[in-house]
Formats: structure tokens, sequence, C-alpha cells
């Protein structure tokens, strides 16, 4: 396997089916964002999607288990570009994902960034690591984030079948009406995998 995660650019059906042959059962991919802005202009990943999303069916049909590893909270990061992330790891029907926080390692570029623009509000032990925000930005603070990863996670969860637990579905439902109920937020519309753990709300009015 591939914990570390592996770039989509490397792979190709050739490729996929020599890793299966040697007894490679899975893949980690090193996805990070779902929201093209995000991911080639602020990380600089220079990711195509549609490829991408090719390439996850290569190693779907060559029977490797898919794991995607996503980042959150990166500095111009807000609750849209978070949703296109949730979905596009939803849409890919990974076997497994993870969502990590944005965390400036010093001597990076991301560290310098957040350091002159004053985002790192996290120090001492809980500093750097990547289940705990440490990147409080205008468009999302430390606390937003924090949740935003949560919901990512419960999302994933009920996907892969686990939605059958009523006190899981209730904190995903009360964790979202908490973001979708506020006036900055009511542009972004839940999507349909959602919409059955919010009832009666009128999205579009």
């Amino acid at each position: 396997r591939t914990p570390n995660g592996v770039s989509s650019k490397t792979l190709d059906p050739g490729l996929i089916a020599k890793m299966k042959k040697s007894g490679c059962y899975r893949l980690s991919l090193g996805i990070e964002s779902g929201n093209a802005r995000i991911l080639n202009e602020v990380i600089k990943k220079n990711l195509d999607l549609e490829k991408l999303k090719q390439v996850n069916l290569w190693v779907k049909e060559a029977g490797l288990e898919r794991e995607g590893f996503f980042i959150l909270g990166m500095p111009g990061e807000d609750s849209e570009t978070i949703m296109d992330t949730i979905n596009l790891a939803m849409e890919m029907d990974l076997d497994a994902a993870a969502f990590f926080s944005a965390q400036p390692f010093p001597g990076t570029e991301l560290f310098k960034l957040c350091s002159e623009k004053g985002y790192i509000k996290t120090s001492g032990s809980e500093y750097l690591m990547t289940s705990n925000p440490s990147v409080d930005t205008p468009f999302l603070s430390k606390g937003e984030l924090k949740q935003w990863q949560r919901i990512a996670n419960y999302s994933m969860a009920i996907k892969k079948g686990a939605g059958a637990k009523t006190r899981l579905k209730r904190l995903v439902s009360t964790m979202l009406l908490k973001f979708y109920k506020t006036k900055r937020r009511l542009t972004v519309e839940p999507p349909s995998y959602l919409r059955p753990l919010l009832p009666g709300q009128g999205w579009r009015q």
C-alpha cells in the first residue's frame, strides 16, 4: 500500500496493473482539494481534477482499494470551497478518505504567508497537529474549520454505511444546521446526499 500518498499524475493503467500484480492492494491518493482555484493557485498542485477522476476509475477497475487525502483550511478557503472538496470525495466513491487541516510547517511558503498575515493562532503542543487547526483566516476560523473536518468525516461515514446509526446522523444534522442557517452561508446549498439529514429547509428561499 502507499500510506504516505501518491500523485495521480504518475499513474496510468499499465503501471496500476503492475502494482496490482506485485501485491499492492490499496492506493492513497494525495488529492488535497476539490476546488480548482485552491488546488492550483493556492496549493500549486497543478492537478487536473478530470484526469484525477479518470485515474480513480482506473484504480477501481483494477480492483485496488482507493483512499483520498484532503487538506482543509488553506488561505483563501471558505465554506463553499470545502463543500467542493467533500463533494469530490463523495463523487469519487472512495473506500476511505482523510481530511486534514492545513498546517504551516516552518520553512515553507505557507508558513511565511501565514506568519506575515497573522493567521497562525495556535502554539505549544497543539501546534502542527493535522487534527487540530492552527490557521485562522478572515474566511474561516479555527473553530469553523474543526467543525468542517467533522462534517467531512461524518459525511463519508454515512456514505459508507454508518448512516443507520441515529446518533451519527443527529451529530451531522446539528453541525450542518449551524452552518447553513447563517446568512453568509445561505448560498451554499447542501448536496443531495446531505439533504435527508436536513428536512424542511428552504435552501433557495
